[in-house]
């Protein structure tokens, strides 16, 4: 007796079991959930983190502000107690400093230089010798008074016609620098001035007056060389003078 076999139909696509599919799309609407929330999560540190920037440029600046008002203060504090007392320094007293540094560089190289050339250009006798530093003292003294001119400085060198032709370039350039330092001392607003005052005869006052290089300074004053440079009664600069025998 033969048993039939039953045999199973065949499988189809769509009959398949579709478990492992569902559970891919459910992973991977978990890991895009989860990558949104860490998403959601990190702009919401960012707006935080700029949120806490621009308040703290918003301090910055008003700090800023406040320290400019407080340097401002003080700044005005400093210089009442400065025009009240001539030994506090100031920002003030530094730059008239740099200008005394100048001022001396001035004299000592381009007044020298240009007193050298007026020595053998001029109709002039001078009354001291070397002729040169008395020429140089006549130039500063033409120089650093209220309103220097080239024609004044011409008058007092006594230029003749060739040495007015010659030398009028660098007697313009020292004009030019000589301006330039009195409006630099002017803009600090503490009151200078360039001090000629001197007693003939008379011993080298060490706390305003120095021998020019090339002078004894044990023997007496006999001429200005160059001014002092002075700053609320406080020198700057000392005076250089020409020492020589008494007669």
């Amino acid at each position: 007796m033969n048993i039939p076999e039953f045999s199973h139909p065949p499988e189809t696509p769509g009959s398949r079991p579709e478990v492992p599919q569902q559970q891919s799309s459910l992973t991977t609407r978990e890991d895009v959930r989860r990558l949104q929330h860490q998403l959601d999560r990190g702009n919401q540190r960012l707006s935080a983190v700029e949120r806490d920037n621009k308040d703290l440029r918003q301090k910055l600046l008003h700090t800023s502000a406040r320290v400019e008002r407080l340097e401002r203060r003080l700044a005005a504090m400093l210089a009442a107690q400065t025009r009240q007392r001539g030994d506090l320094p100031s920002n003030a007293h530094a730059d008239h400093q740099t200008i005394a540094r100048d001022y001396q560089s001035l004299v000592e190289h381009h007044l020298a230089s240009l007193a050298l050339a007026a020595t053998a250009a001029s109709t002039c006798r001078p009354a001291y010798e070397p002729a040169t530093l008395w020429f140089l003292g006549e130039l500063t003294r033409a120089l650093f008074q209220d309103c220097p001119t080239a024609g004044l400085v011409e008058e007092a060198l006594g230029l003749n016609a060739a040495g007015r032709k010659a030398l009028v370039p660098r007697i313009d350039h020292v004009l030019t620098e000589v301006h330039a330092l009195r409006q630099r001392a002017q803009r600090t607003g503490l009151p200078f001035r360039w001090d000629f005052d001197m007693l003939p005869g008379a011993r080298i006052d060490p706390t305003r007056q120095a021998a020019w290089l090339s002078c004894d300074p044990r023997l007496p004053v006999q001429y200005v060389i160059a001014p002092a440079y002075t700053v609320e009664q406080q020198v700057f600069c000392l005076q250089r003078v020409l020492t020589g025998p008494s007669f």
